[in-house]
């Protein structure tokens, strides 16, 4: 009996004589990789200069004062004078952000889990989450000076009231997604309860849950903002709100500043997370662009 001879895998080169598009190798995919973030980088910095020059002619053509809108340039100089206190304020904002976003998460993710394994928890819980955000949160940031007086803890608290609801909703709505089939699937695998969940619903519906993690980012970012206007002591909201009773508006314009790379920073993280958690997208698009 003569043996079977398995046929040997095509070489690149044989692939593209037939049409066949070649794997791209791990240093194609890399340079690709940093290109495409310089092409970003190059984007962004012509973005900012372009919105640099268009509000040094406006504030030019229309003859505005600067108490009114300051040039860029004498924004720049106000950051550049108090750029330690500027990044003292902005670290205190990014720790409530941090930590506030963080126990969002964790709160968010637990609350659209007990949804979707029970009806009766998403009967009970689902229009207190929708009655929640009828709420204005200003409102309230009173009500939680007195309960918990003034500083962090009542901004921590006011990031994870508002951050909480879109991660609860974005991971309920990805969970439910889910395919009947594909669960069931799991079962015949003897998957059950938080293995089911963790080996198949919950990978199924990370798009979902990451999409839901970026707003609650933003909005992170804005209501430890807004805590800071009403309760903060420090803080970029703080710093915008004193540097607006001393009439300085260019260091106003330079806390503003301060939140937008802030922000900026915050989403590019969850984006960054999304990537890790979620590498089959990643190379995806890498062999897409390739393609």
């Amino acid at each position: 009996m003569t043996a079977v001879q398995q046929p040997t895998p095509m070489s690149d080169a044989a692939q593209e004589s037939v049409g066949v598009p070649a794997r791209p190798t791990f240093r194609a995919r890399a340079g690709h990789g940093a290109s495409a973030f310089l092409r970003r980088a190059a984007k962004i910095l012509a973005i900012v200069v372009v919105l640099l020059l268009l509000w040094k002619l406006v504030t030019v053509v229309f003859g505005i004062r600067d108490f009114l809108l300051p040039p860029p340039e004498q924004v720049l100089e106000e950051m550049w004078a108090n750029a330690a206190v500027l990044w003292g304020h902005t670290l205190v904002t990014a720790q409530e952000v941090v930590v506030g976003f963080l126990i969002a998460a964790v709160l968010g993710l637990g609350c659209a889990i007990l949804m979707t394994a029970s009806q009766l928890v998403a009967r009970l819980f689902y229009p207190a989450l929708v009655i929640s955000q009828a709420i204005p949160k200003v409102a309230i940031a009173p009500l939680l000076v007195v309960w918990l007086g003034f500083g962090q803890p009542t901004i921590i608290t006011i990031v994870v009231i508002i951050a909480f609801f879109p991660v609860a909703v974005s991971g309920a709505g990805g969970l439910r997604e889910v395919p009947r089939d594909l669960v069931m699937l799991g079962n015949s695998m003897g998957l059950r309860g938080a293995r089911l969940f963790r080996k198949i619903m919950i990978p199924y519906a990370l798009g979902a849950i990451f999409s839901g993690l970026k707003v609650g980012m933003t909005l992170a970012l804005i209501g430890a903002v807004v805590g800071e206007f009403v309760t903060g002591q420090s803080g970029l909201g703080y710093y915008i709100q004193s540097s607006s009773s001393a009439f300085n508006v260019a260091q106003s314009f330079g806390g503003i500043i301060a939140i937008v790379v802030l922000g900026l920073v915050a989403f590019k993280l969850v984006e960054l997370a999304e990537s890790l958690a979620m590498p089959w997208r990643r190379e995806h698009s890498a062999f897409t662009a390739s393609a």
